[in-house]
C-alpha cells in the first residue's frame, strides 16, 4: 500500500471520528479519487476493525474489535449486499424442505424470499425471524411450520443458545442449514465472536445434509475468537464478493462451492 493511500485512509478515520459517519460520495470529492477507490479503502479499514462499512459509506466503531456488534448495528451494515445474498440463497430452498436458519442480520433477510415456498418447516433460534414468520403466517403469506429453538435468551442479539438450545437441536434433522458467521478464512475456517453462538451454529451444520454460509465481504479474511468448524464441512458459501485469489487452492481442495451475487 502506498504512502498516499495510507494518508487518505487516515483522513477517512479522522473525519469519521469527528462526524460519526461518512459517505463514499463525499469522501470521493474530498480526497479527489473515485468512489471505487474509497470503497476499497473502507473495506480494508473494516477488515482491520477501524470502522464499519455500511451502505453508501461507513460508521464509527463503537465497540471493541473483540466484541460482536449489536443486532441493531448489524442490521444497518451492508444492508443491500445482505439482501442480494439472501435472495441468492433462497433459490436453493424447495417445496417441503426442512431448514434451519441461524440468527443473523443476513439470514434475517432470507425470510422475505421464502414466503412463496410451499410447506416449509423452518427451525430457528432467532426471535426476529420467528416474528417475521408469525406475521407472514397470520397474513396468509406463509403456510409452513415454524419450530423455535428455546434456550438461554441473549437479549442484545435477540437469539437463544446454550445447552438447552443444543439439546433441542440434537433431536432435529434438517435438509439444509443457512448459517451466519463473523469471520471466514481458509485456514481457521468459520469463526464467531461468541462461544455459545459458535457451538450452536456448529451443531446446525452437523444436523444438516447441506450447509449454506451467508456472508458479506466484510467477513472474508476475518478470524474471530471462537471456531465454528473447518471450511471443508461447508457445502456452499453465498457472498456478494469472490474470495481472494490466494484462497483458490484451499477452496478447491475443500470442495466448497462459492457463489457470488
Amino acid at each position: 500500500m502506498s504512502v498516499l493511500s495510507e494518508i487518505r485512509k487516515r483522513i477517512i478515520l479522522q473525519l469519521l471520528d469527528r462526524h460519526g459517519k461518512v459517505k463514499s460520495t463525499e469522501l470521493s470529492d474530498i480526497l479527489n479519487v473515485s468512489t471505487e477507490t474509497i470503497r476499497r479503502y473502507i473495506l480494508e479499514l473494516d477488515k482491520q476493525n477501524k470502522l464499519k462499512k455500511v451502505y453508501g459509506g461507513a460508521i464509527k466503531v463503537s465497540h471493541s474489535s473483540l466484541q460482536e456488534p449489536t443486532m441493531f448495528e448489524r442490521n444497518i451494515i451492508n444492508i443491500e449486499e445482505k439482501k442480494r445474498i439472501a435472495y441468492q440463497a433462497a433459490r436453493f430452498v424447495q417445496t417441503g424442505d426442512v431448514i434451519v436458519i441461524d440468527e443473523g442480520s443476513t439470514t434475517l433477510h432470507l425470510v422475505n424470499f421464502l414466503r412463496h415456498v410451499e410447506y416449509l418447516t423452518i427451525i430457528t433460534n432467532s426471535f426476529s425471524i420467528v416474528d417475521k414468520l408469525i406475521t407472514a403466517r397470520n397474513n396468509k403469506l406463509f403456510n409452513g411450520e415454524v419450530i423455535f429453538i428455546g434456550g438461554i435468551v441473549n437479549a442484545q442479539h435477540f437469539r437463544t443458545n446454550g445447552l438447552i438450545s443444543e439439546e433441542i437441536l440434537k433431536n432435529l434433522s434438517v435438509n439444509k442449514a443457512f448459517v451466519s458467521v463473523d469471520g471466514i478464512n481458509p485456514i481457521t475456517g468459520l469463526t464467531c465472536f461468541d462461544k455459545e453462538n459458535a457451538q450452536l451454529t456448529k451443531l446446525m451444520i452437523m444436523q444438516a445434509k447441506e450447509t449454506y454460509v451467508l456472508i458479506d465481504e466484510s467477513k472474508i479474511g476475518r478470524t474471530c475468537t471462537f471456531k465454528v468448524t473447518s471450511l471443508e464441512q461447508v457445502d456452499y458459501v453465498v457472498s456478494n464478493s469472490l474470495y481472494p485469489d490466494d484462497w483458490h487452492p484451499f477452496v478447491i481442495k475443500q470442495m466448497v462451492q462459492w457463489i457470488t451475487c
